[in-house]
Parts: structure tokens; C-alpha cells; sequence
């Protein structure tokens, strides 16, 4: 178990995630683009999947389509929570975003098969979970001390993060004027 991903109840046939055989040796290509390339995916994950995660995501969503990225982002946890920590949810609608996820979500397989990035705020969250994504841990401030806090070291590795992907996924993520 990784992440608190059980891949033996994730993949179908008895041997198959004991044997490793569903893990890629190296990240596949289609037209000289891996799929977490194609799919532009940060998958942010916390413990609980309800606050830290869920800005991130909210945050990143809003940095992207302002800067007119083409990218994607979602919020899981290792172990989810019932529900969004109201703090958070408070602190985003204060700042005018709304975020999509409704209840937390356990981090999956798929998740981590289209991620090119994963970001985790928990020390349970390795790189050896997404073998084909880049990955990073944050330290971030607890949300129940403060959202303003946490949103703010949040964003500023955000901008960092998104001056990454421009550069690493290139002219792909940049939405175009004729969309």
C-alpha cells in the first residue's frame, strides 16, 4: 500500500499488483508526449483531502486561467475526511473562488497515472507513488491556524509551480487566442 492506495483492490487479477506489472518502466509516449504531458494534471494530496489540497487546487485552477494555461488540477487525501474543513471553504468563497470539489477523495491509481505533477503536504506522500509525474512535498502552515497563512505559502510555490509548467510542457499548455 502507497499513499493508502491499495493497488491489490485497484487492480484486477491476483498477482498482478504484487508483480509490479501494472507500473510502467518508464513513461509511455503518444506523438513524443507522455500522457501526464498530454493530460496536464496536478494532483494535489493532503491527509484529509479538505483543506490544504482543496486550496491548492482552487488556487491553481484560478492561476492557470488567468495566466491562460491549459492545465488541470484536483484535490485527494490519503485518508479522506467526511467533508471540506469549513475554514478552507470559508477562506476561498472570501476570495471569490469556489471550489469544485464537493466531499474529500481518496487519491487512486488514475489520479497518479495522469499526474505530471503531484504535489503532497503530508509526510506520507512520496515520489515513489508516481513514478511517471515530477514531485514535490510543501510545508505549509495548518489551515485550522489560520487560512490566510496557508493560502499565502500556498500561492507563492503556486507561481513557482506554474512558471514550471509553462516551461516544462511548453507552448502545449498555453491556451491559444482561437479558443
Amino acid at each position: 500500500m502507497v499513499l493508502g492506495v491499495d493497488y491489490d483492490a485497484l487492480v484486477k487479477g491476483p498477482c498482478l499488483a504484487r508483480s509490479k506489472l501494472f507500473i510502467p518502466l518508464g513513461p509511455r509516449r503518444y506523438n513524443g508526449y507522455t500522457l501526464a504531458q498530454m493530460t496536464r494534471m496536478v494532483v494535489f494530496v493532503c491527509e484529509h483531502g479538505a483543506a490544504k489540497s482543496v486550496i491548492a487546487a482552487a488556487w491553481f485552477r484560478r492561476m492557470a486561467a488567468d495566466a491562460r494555461l491549459d492545465l488541470r488540477a484536483t484535490a485527494r487525501g490519503t485518508a479522506p475526511s467526511g467533508e471540506l474543513a469549513a475554514v478552507a471553504v470559508a477562506g476561498l468563497l472570501r476570495d471569490g473562488i469556489r471550489p469544485e470539489e464537493v466531499v474529500p477523495e481518496r487519491l487512486g491509481f488514475q489520479d497518479l497515472a495522469e499526474a505530471w505533477r503531484v504535489v503532497g503536504f503530508a509526510p506520507e506522500v512520496t515520489a515513489d507513488a508516481a513514478p511517471d509525474a515530477e514531485f514535490e512535498l510543501w510545508t505549509v502552515p495548518p489551515v485550522s491556524d489560520g487560512y490566510e497563512a496557508a493560502r499565502d505559502v500556498i500561492v507563492r510555490k503556486l507561481t513557482t509551480l506554474l512558471d514550471d509548467a509553462q516551461t516544462t510542457i511548453g507552448h502545449a499548455a498555453a491556451v491559444s487566442d482561437a479558443d
